[in-house]
């Protein structure tokens, strides 16, 4: 089986091929239709000048001989310049097909480079997912061995392995739903309504609040306006956000919801005091499976790196963006935003 990168070559040859082919099919009709209207003319002149020779001369003594010589002279000239403007045409060609060799390898790669992309990130993903099953699918048959080979097992301790059996199963359903709603089609346009912001952010963190009470954290949500959206989307895409700044939060810290309408567009803040992000993670952490702290893959609490991919596609879909800064005071200020 052959690796990406020689089937993308092969292909980036047969692609160029094809554009020199066309590129040279198009010079070559272009160059026979210039040679054959050139011929025309220089025909054309000929007779004229056959013509004017004739009757210039006409009633003079040498006029056979003049009639004889200098059309044959100008013949011979003609054909010399029609066999010059071929050899010129043929180089023409030939310049043509190299520039078009050149160009058609580069446009070829231009061709295929969103597709080659789009199949490392789907092989990326594959492999991410991969090894996201495999974690909790290896825990699950350690401790079901563990419980089957064990001389006696007391009911308590039977207990304690089906309930982390649970567990591990609930993050395994948790995966399956991300990725199938980071695989959704999201069409917002047909189903856009008038949202109150601030109610949609109050609703988001009360659905949050369970995860920031055990960090002892404060969320706060200020600000308003109203915005056509679809809202279970951006309420989503808000969850995400917020979940991510509670993970991030130091317990006891303060995650900060603000909403408004700027101009044409509805924003939607989140900021939180946590660590931060660095500048080498900012263009980072909205990719699929993407973590900023991987200590955290191992903890119920960790997620699996697909919230903010699925907060993104959300915000996209309504033609809107979401972007990550640095704060004021340190910690991260995560903003959504679209046409309102």
């Amino acid at each position: 089986m052959f690796s990406n990168k020689v089937i993308f070559d092969r292909a980036r040859l047969r692609l160029a091929a094809g554009y020199v082919a066309t590129a040279l099919l198009i010079s070559l009709l272009f160059s026979a239709g210039i040679y054959g209207a050139a011929s025309r003319q220089i025909d054309r002149g000929f007779r004229r000048a056959e013509t004017l020779i004739g009757n210039r001369f006409a009633g003079e003594p040498f006029r056979e001989q003049i009639v004889k010589r200098v059309p044959q002279f100008l013949k011979d000239e003609l054909d010399r310049a029609k066999n010059d403007l071929i050899f010129d045409l043929i180089w023409i060609n030939v310049a043509a097909a190299g520039l078009s060799a050149i160009g058609g390898y580069y446009l070829a790669g231009a061709t295929l480079d969103p597709i080659r992309r789009s199949m490392n990130a789907q092989k990326r993903f594959i492999g991410d997912a991969a090894h996201e099953l495999r974690t909790p699918i290896t825990a699950l048959k350690a401790s079901t061995e563990a419980a089957l080979f064990a001389p006696e097992i007391k009911g308590t301790e039977a207990e304690a392995v089906l309930r982390g059996n649970l567990e591990e199963i609930a993050r395994l359903e948790k995966l399956a739903e991300a990725i199938l709603e980071l695989n959704a089609e999201r069409r917002a346009n047909g189903n856009r309504i008038q949202i109150e912001l601030r109610e949609l952010a109050e609703k988001a963190a009360a659905r949050i609040a369970p995860l920031a009470e055990r960090k002892k954290l404060s969320v706060s949500v200020e600000g308003g306006g109203k915005a056509a959206a679809v809202a279970d989307e951006i309420e989503r895409a808000l969850l995400a956000v917020l979940d991510n700044a509670v993970k991030y939060a130091p317990e006891g810290g303060k995650v900060a919801v603000v909403c408004a309408v700027k101009g044409k567009n509805a924003v939607i803040s989140v900021a939180d005091n946590g660590p931060g992000i660095n500048d080498a993670e900012k263009t980072k952490i909205f990719e699929r499976f993407y973590r900023a702290d991987e200590a955290r893959a191992s903890s119920p609490d960790g997620g699996f790196g697909l919230g903010l991919s699925i907060a993104k596609k959300i915000m996209l879909s309504h033609k809107g963006n979401i972007a990550v800064k640095s704060g004021e005071k340190g910690g991260a200020v995560f903003t959504l935003s679209w046409p309102a």
